[in-house]
């Protein structure tokens, strides 16, 4: 396996190559990544680990929710590559990716959720009653969350504020270096284009 990882959509943005040894080579991401950066960002690492594009078995892309743009850069380089080297892909959901990173604890559980900021007054959540990623209204959530529940994700400062009084808890991390390489041979890798994660058909 020669496994390209791309998330710039994320605040903790993440590209790595990975062999079946693990991570050989990645980059933090920390701001927003236009389409002519992305590219030398890739190749760079790709030289760095001694590898070429042809070298790529498949791809991995975090799809959303995210900016945009950064979805729709990430995306149609992903699904460029794959098209081009004649490779497959999976996209990752960003819920997916802090599941993986939580130490041990199910979304699933009632006093544990993923939240993502989508708007001011709406934030993504799944966990608790939301099996699947919703979007749901600020005070919607803040009326049916549990008391005390741990949380992951990414929230806005004055949406932390507005849901102080719910006295919820940031469940620890793992680094995404340190969870990768599981969460790739979990994925289904498959020839069809992906497609971004937006969320806010409904």
């Amino acid at each position: 396996m020669h496994c390209l990882f791309i998330d710039i959509a994320s605040h903790d943005g993440f590209i790595a190559l990975l062999s079946e040894e693990g991570v050989v080579g990645s980059i933090e991401i920390n701001t927003r990544i236009r389409d002519h950066e992305l590219i030398p960002l890739v190749e760079d690492m790709i030289n760095k680990a001694g590898w070429n594009y042809k070298d790529l078995t498949n791809i991995a892309c975090v799809i959303g929710p995210g900016g945009f743009t950064s979805l729709r850069v990430a995306v149609s380089f992903a699904n460029t590559l794959m098209d081009q080297l004649g490779i497959d892909g999976a996209g990752v959901h960003l819920s997916d990716l802090y599941l993986e990173r939580s130490k041990g604890q199910k979304v699933e559980r009632s006093d544990v959720v993923w939240l993502h900021a989508t708007k001011r007054d709406s934030i993504f959540v799944k966990g608790s009653e939301w099996t699947e990623p919703t979007m749901v209204k600020l005070e919607d959530f803040k009326e049916k969350v549990p008391q005390g529940s741990k949380w992951m994700g990414e929230l806005l400062d004055e949406q932390i504020e507005y849901l102080s009084s719910k006295d919820l808890i940031k469940a620890e991390l793992k680094s995404i270096e340190e969870v990768l390489p599981e969460l790739i041979l979990k994925q289904k890798f498959e020839s069809k284009p992906l497609e971004p994660w937006y969320g806010r058909n409904g």
